[in-house]
């Protein structure tokens, strides 16, 4: 890593670019089960830790 930091920020709405909805959307939705990632709103934290 370069020091840097991320932060995953769930989606509010269906605005996502036509290619993003119709060809990334569809990927995640099988590749997260078979790579054991969380997938759906309910795997979202109620509250966020702030990060120092």
């Amino acid at each position: 890593m370069a020091g840097t930091r991320a932060l995953l920020v769930p989606r509010l709405g269906p605005s996502d670019h036509a290619g993003v909805r119709y060809l990334q959307r569809p990927v995640e939705r099988l590749l997260r089960p078979l790579l054991g990632l969380p997938g759906g709103r309910s795997a979202w934290p109620v509250g966020l830790t702030p990060v120092p």
